[in-house]
């Protein structure tokens, strides 16, 4: 579990398998190897996909720590107070979210148009 200092607080985010699970829910057809369809999306949908993984993330570091601490009174953030930050601290909170998801799923496969006209090109 790694802490990431975001809006304003020290938070604990981890990529546990019901963060994962929510995370692959929020991508189109619930396949989280689709996720480069929600990093390209417009600004608004992909600021709320962002605010949902990191809400998940931290639900999950909170969830482990209750497991391994059954006395421990988990404070997720949450979606509705990212959504309430200033842009200007959305920036950086987005960069580590996108770092998790790529540690965790390795970088998705994004295919260039110079690389489709090369198969294109190898097929003819």
């Amino acid at each position: 579990m790694k802490k990431y200092h975001l809006f304003g607080r020290d938070l604990d985010l981890e990529m546990t398998v019901s963060a994962f699970a929510e995370i692959s829910e929020l991508c189109p057809d619930g396949d989280i190897s689709s996720i480069d369809k929600m990093l390209g999306a417009p600004s608004g949908q992909r600021a709320r996909f962002t605010a949902r993984c990191i809400a998940a993330l931290s639900r999950g570091a909170e969830a482990q720590k209750v497991y391994d601490d059954p006395s421990y009174k988990p404070r997720p953030i949450t979606e509705s107070e990212i959504m309430q930050r200033p842009i200007r601290e959305f920036k950086g909170a987005d960069e580590q979210m996108m770092r998790i998801l790529l540690d965790t799923i390795g970088t998705p496969d994004v295919e260039t148009e110079d690389a489709k006209k090369n198969a294109e090109a190898e097929q003819a």
